[in-house]
């Protein structure tokens, strides 16, 4: 069953697919594409590029081929880009032998196996088109001659296993530019997608050149390990054309392939995928352009570029406002149950936040490990002539009372220590941190509870409802009487709620 027919919205780049099945020919011509499928000899020795490299959009490579052993005094024969044998031990004295043999070339293939490749390469990419290449099983280096010169690279891949629980630990990088297909990869590579590979091949990232000298390789999204080898990537070049690497997934090819080719267009000519652009192409080209027609083509690239460059600059003004308010939304994932690393505790950011709200903090963990005294709690807090005593606490479980009771036996405990009036206490609590704040359970609700606190004069503030008092107050024209109102209910006892509006 087709999912579109082939009318004026049809999907139509040409597609060549090189050591695919006709099964996966057929599903892409069922979505609408116009699809060649080629063969690089090697499971049927024959060569064969069904179509002249100048109309190919899109190819697809297929690197994943058969490798047969042969048995004690047995010789195997398999295509490949070389003539040459390999001798293998098999057992005690007894050897085996692969005799390789270059494919034969089709006589109705448009080009050769060697450099006539390096020309459909640049054919396809001078255009706009793209290049995918899925890397699996290869048998020598000789037989990924083909995969390199489609992706211009200069040396043979690199071959790692993930173990026996197949886990990789591979570093992300993705640029904004390419999220959605940069997202897409990642979790194909992860198996996020339900699809997952034996063992991974790749390329390093310095032996991948440039395809035109003026720029530097650089992939916008980019999957690789400690050691520089990527295993997966897409490039977008500057003047036009995308280069894609991805691990082979077999049976799931087709599914990814479709995926990719949904996400395509944005990174390529806005008639690549249309049909007009099969039925004349070359009447786009300036050559048949008048000049009032590409006076406003110039006046379109140019508003498009300050676009652009206006989306660059509000991109770059959103991530560092992000940035500078990451503190906030730490008070709602951080926590002290099992975390070590400090980037990770609640303490830091929820200091930041009290400050903000022009609350003076004095780390009293850290006064009390100084004078090698036992600790108590976590801060004094002082604002508007007040003092409190501030534990704070950010766990996977739920609200439990035993933290109530904690923080009352803090007060006592600093007040015979210090020789002084017992303070009033406060809890702030970041509970079920690992949840989405939506979706928490109630905070404190029990009567007993609650009037346990009110009683020994203690404020239970839920980080929820101090992230609400922060989001209320930042940016407003009024933000000094507002936190000056936030300072006055941080202080007060009981449930603390961010107020409604007036």
């Amino acid at each position: 069953m087709k999912i579109f027919t082939l009318g004026e919205t049809a999907v139509r780049p040409r597609i060549l697919l090189i050591d695919f099945g006709k099964s996966d020919a057929q599903a892409l011509r069922d979505c609408g594409y116009k699809v060649y499928l080629g063969s690089s000899g090697f499971e049927d020795g024959l060569f064969n590029i069904p179509i002249e490299p100048y109309r190919i959009d899109i190819v697809v490579y297929r690197v994943a081929y058969k490798f047969e052993l042969p048995g004690p005094d047995e010789t195997v024969e398999l295509y490949s880009m070389t003539n040459k044998r390999i001798t293998y031990e098999v057992g005690e004295e007894k050897k085996g032998t692969i005799q390789f043999k270059v494919p034969f070339l089709a006589s109705s293939s448009k080009c050769n196996s060697g450099q006539d490749l390096a020309t459909l390469r640049d054919n396809v990419l001078s255009k706009g088109g793209s290049i995918l290449v899925f890397i699996g099983g290869t048998r020598i280096e000789e037989d990924e001659s083909i995969m390199r010169r489609l992706l211009d690279t200069k040396t043979s891949c690199v071959y790692r296993a993930g173990g026996p629980e197949k886990e990789y630990e591979l570093l992300f990088d993705c640029d904004t530019s390419v999220q959605e297909i940069g997202n897409y990869f990642k979790d194909l590579i992860t198996g996020k997608t339900g699809h997952s590979v034996d063992f991974l091949r790749g390329l390093p990232i310095e032996d991948l050149r440039p395809f035109d000298k003026a720029f530097p390789f650089k992939p916008e999204f980019c999957a690789y390990d400690e050691n520089r080898i990527a295993y997966a990537y897409f490039a977008h070049r500057p003047i036009g054309g995308n280069v894609m690497l991805l691990p082979d997934f077999g049976t799931a090819n087709t599914d990814i392939i479709k995926h990719a080719l949904s996400m395509l267009p944005a990174f390529s000519p806005e008639d690549l995928f249309s049909k007009e652009y099969q039925e004349g192409a070359w009447l786009e080209s300036e050559q048949f352009k008048f000049s009032d027609e590409l006076d406003s083509i110039l006046q379109k690239d140019m508003s498009k570029s300050d676009f652009e460059k206006k989306q660059s600059e509000l991109e770059s003004i959103r991530t560092l406002a992000r940035s500078n308010t990451d503190y906030f939304r730490a008070i709602l994932t951080n926590g002290d149950d099992d975390k070590s690393d400090e980037a990770e505790q609640l303490k830091p950011p929820l200091k930041k936040v009290l400050e903000w709200l022009e609350i003076e903090v004095i780390d009293l963990d850290k006064v009390l490990k100084d004078k090698d005294e036992a600790l108590i709690s976590d801060f004094i807090l002082k604002a508007d002539g007040k003092e409190i005593l501030c534990e704070a606490k950010g766990v996977t479980s739920g609200p439990r009372s035993e933290y109530v009771t904690q923080v009352h036996k803090h007060i006592i405990r600093f007040s015979k220590l210090k020789k002084q009036p017992a303070l009033p206490g406060l809890l702030i609590l970041n509970y079920q941190r690992d949840m989405d704040p939506n979706k928490r359970n109630a905070f404190y609700s029990d009567p007993a509870v609650i009037k346990e606190a009110e009683e020994s004069e203690i404020g239970l503030l839920d980080t929820r409802e101090l992230f609400k008092i922060c989001k209320k107050i930042y940016g407003s024209k009024d933000d000094r009487e507002l936190k000056q109102r936030a300072r006055e209910i941080i202080f007060s006892t009981g449930v603390i709620q961010c107020w409604s509006e007036d």
